[in-house]
Formats: C-alpha cells, sequence, structure tokens
C-alpha cells in the first residue's frame, strides 16, 4: 500500500510541473482542487498535501512575469488586527482594537456608610490599536487610544528602536518600569481589575524616554528610564523628573507574556523582578498632576497639605511562576513620602516622613486546558502614616473566566470583598461582583 501512495503522489508532483510548464499556472485552482480530493480519501497525508501545495505555489511565484510589479500584502490575524505590509517588507501596519464590556454590582455595607449600592452595565475599555515598523524590523512603533464617554484620549505613543537585543530605546508615552501587573496590559489580566495593592502604588503611564534590552539569551531584561513625572498627558513645567528602573530574570527561558497559563506549557517558567522610581515634585506641580499617578493622588493631593517639595519613592519585587496551567504571581509595594515642611492631618504630631506597603498574591489554574480558568487573590495596603483616614484596606476575590479564542475572546466573572479599617469611623466592607466579556481583534 505504501508504494502506491508514493505513486499517486509521483503521480500529482507531474501533473503540477505539467500545469505549469503549459502556462495554466494561473488555473491554479483546478490543481488545489484536486490535491484535497486525494487528502480527502486518504490518498495523501495532511503533510503530504501541505507539501505539494507548497511546491505547487512556489512554482506559480516562479512563473510570474519578472516586470510585474510587487504589491502589498493584505492579511488579518485574530489579536492582531488587519496587517498591512509594503511591496519590499520594510513598513507594516496593523489596526486593531480591544473592547471590554462589563455589568458590576456594588454593595456596600448595607449603605451604613451613607453610599447606596450600586448596580450598572458599562464599557470598562474601548480602545484602538496601531502598531507596525518603518524602514526596519529595528524600528517599531505603537498608539493606543481610549474612547470613552464620548472623549478619545492618547494612552500609548511609541517609537521604539532596537539596535541589538541587549540595547534599545523607546521614546514617547507609555508605562515605565514599574511593577509587573501594572505593566501587564488589560486584557491580559486573570481578574476584572488589578490588585488594589497596585492600584494605590502605580505612578501610571507618563512621557519620557528609556533603554531597554535582553542579555544572556534575553534571561535578563532592564529598562531604565527619565520621564516628566507628571502622569498621563501632561507637559512638563519644571527641571524635576520621574527616574524609573526595572531588572527582570528569567532563569529557565523566556517568561510568557500575560498572568493566565493559557498554553499549558510542559516545562516550568519561572520570573522575578525589581522595579523602584524616584518623582521629586513641587507644591505647585501637584495641583495639575493626573490621577494616573495613584501614588500622589492617594498620598499627597489631600487638604492640609502643606509641602513646597516631595519626594517619591515607589518600588516593588515580584516573583511567578507557570506550568502545566498553572499560574502563580506575588507582588510587594513599598512607597515613602519625604517633603521639606512637616505637617500633619488632625494627628497632632507632624511629620516629613511617611512610609505606605502593600502586597497581593494570586493564582489561577485552568480546570479545562486553555479554556476554563479558576483564580484567587490576596491582596492588602497598609499607609502606615497620618496621611490618609485608613489603617488598612484588603481584598479577597475569587474569579472564574472561560477563553473561546484565547485572550482575544474571553469572558470574566469575579467576586470579592474589600474591608477597609478607618481611625475615628466604623470600618467599611464592600461586596462586588463583576461580569466582563472581552474582545481583542
Amino acid at each position: 500500500m505504501k508504494w502506491h501512495k508514493q505513486l499517486i503522489v509521483l503521480i500529482v508532483l507531474t501533473l503540477c510541473s505539467a500545469w505549469h510548464a503549459s502556462g495554466l499556472a494561473h488555473d491554479n485552482p483546478t490543481v488545489e482542487e484536486l490535491l484535497k480530493v486525494l487528502r480527502i480519501n486518504g490518498q495523501i497525508t495532511e503533510q503530504q498535501y501541505q507539501e505539494l501545495q507548497g511546491k505547487a505555489d512556489a512554482s506559480d511565484s516562479s512563473q510570474a512575469s519578472p516586470t510585474s510589479p510587487a504589491r502589498a500584502k493584505v492579511d488579518y490575524k485574530p489579536g492582531r488586527g488587519f496587517q498591512f505590509e509594503s511591496a519590499d517588507g520594510k513598513h507594516t501596519l496593523a489596526i486593531g482594537g480591544r473592547l471590554l464590556t462589563r455589568w458590576g454590582y456594588t454593595d456596600r455595607d448595607g449603605g451604613a456608610t451613607g453610599q447606596s449600592d450600586e448596580s450598572e452595565f458599562r464599557i470598562a475599555a474601548a480602545r484602538l490599536v496601531l502598531r507596525g515598523q518603518a524602514f526596519s524590523p529595528k524600528l517599531r512603533y505603537f498608539f493606543q487610544t481610549e474612547m470613552l464617554n464620548g472623549d478619545v484620549s492618547l494612552l500609548d505613543a511609541i517609537f521604539h528602536y532596537q539596535y541589538q537585543p541587549w540595547l534599545g530605546v523607546r521614546l514617547g508615552q507609555f508605562w515605565p518600569g514599574q511593577s509587573r501587573q501594572e505593566t501587564t496590559p488589560i486584557v491580559a489580566l486573570q481578574f476584572t481589575e488589578r490588585s488594589i495593592a497596585n492600584d494605590f502604588f502605580n505612578v501610571g503611564r507618563d512621557t519620557g524616554a528609556e533603554l531597554i534590552g535582553g542579555l544572556w539569551e534575553k534571561r535578563l531584561h532592564y529598562r531604565f528610564g527619565i520621564f516628566n513625572g507628571n502622569g498621563l498627558n501632561q507637559r512638563q513645567r519644571s527641571t524635576d523628573y520621574l527616574y524609573s528602573g526595572r531588572l527582570q530574570f528569567d532563569p529557565l527561558g523566556p517568561f510568557p507574556a500575560g498572568e493566565p497559563e493559557i498554553d499549558d506549557l510542559q516545562h516550568p517558567r519561572v520570573s522575578f523582578g525589581l522595579s523602584s522610581q524616584f518623582n521629586k515634585v513641587g507644591k505647585k506641580d501637584i495641583t495639575r498632576l493626573n490621577a494616573d499617578n495613584d501614588a500622589l493622588e492617594n498620598i499627597i493631593i489631600r487638604p492640609g497639605f502643606s509641602g513646597d517639595n516631595i519626594d517619591i519613592w515607589t518600588s516593588t519585587a515580584d516573583a511567578a511562576f507557570k506550568w502545566r496551567g498553572f499560574s502563580l504571581v506575588s507582588e510587594y509595594y513599598f512607597g515613602n513620602i519625604t517633603t521639606d515642611r512637616a505637617f500633619d492631618f488632625g494627628s497632632g504630631s507632624p511629620n516629613r516622613t511617611f512610609d505606605a506597603h502593600g502586597w497581593y498574591g494570586q493564582a489561577g489554574y485552568f480546570l479545562i486546558p486553555h479554556h476554563l480558568e479558576a483564580a484567587f487573590r490576596y491582596s492588602f495596603v497598609n499607609p502606615n502614616n497620618n496621611a490618609l483616614d485608613f489603617t488598612l484596606r484588603d481584598e479577597i476575590r475569587g474569579a472564574l473566566n472561560y477563553y473561546f479564542y484565547g485572550q482575544n475572546i474571553k469572558l470574566q466573572t469575579d467576586i470579592g470583598t474589600i474591608s477597609t479599617a478607618r481611625k475615628k469611623r466604623r470600618a467599611r466592607d464592600e461586596l462586588e461582583a463583576r461580569i466582563q466579556l472581552q474582545l481583542v481583534f
């Protein structure tokens, strides 16, 4: 039987050669149909079908007129959008989008806090993404805009030149090299939102420049940058900047992006990270700092502040693990605020330095490989200062997610509580439930 199949393959190859030699190569559907019939009838294997089809396409290309002009290529890749490529291959453009629709319910401790419960449908994210290369694969660009509530705002505008794997430069508006979770895209999260620890300490997007690269076969990654320090879509009006750096070590090989372990890795992957940011601002700058910088918003932008110059340190240490559908990530946050003038918020003991701590740990496992995932997270924030009216906040949350088409189409559900201990008022507990549908195209 084996010689019989080999004979059929030989006949098909002869027919393909004859078709092209006779100038009928452009009537290639006839050849393709013949190959499909042979595959369906079991006369050739899928591998043989692909090989023969490839040879037919190659022969067709070789018979093309040398004077015929090259044409630009158009394609579509799920999750990457519509792909456009110039005839010479030097220029590419991908147009895609991200849409997150959500229903949420919040129970605010029976109304004891004076705030009513909430329930609503809303658009959590509606984004247009443009990316590609210009003149060379080394020069890449990325643009992302947010379109919500009738407004269009610029999130990312990046020009990235990678001279060598170990040395590249990035210019524009983007995330500085801060915490692992903050720099994970919203479409690659396990939960509908990031942890309360991350939301408290993150410095958000900013405008600046950064050196970036990978060493030791891309096992050690670094990012060092300088930014305006004013937040999203803000101009710099002083000589003070935000300095940022991040190191990430992946000892067992490249660590897959995103929080879920959707790839069902057969070999474990481990990743460790450190980051630190220093931001020096003056009182005159605080009123125009964007709320995207939560570290400032949570601690400094408050009634009673009297300092003229503020030094803000934020640092993180993280570790992550992925293997066979299981994922684990943990991250510690530290923040320090130092001012040139002592102040207090009714405590009676003025201070110049304030510290804050936070942590989260979360784990996920695919009950059905590639599709159904269960996840759990615990997070807390301890401000440890007089700048806030709460002493401790913690979060407990569980999630159940279904991935229809990877991260491109997924349904997320999570439920959890956020408890806030207050200094002079009763503690506040909130119950949150959310359902979110995500589409990336």
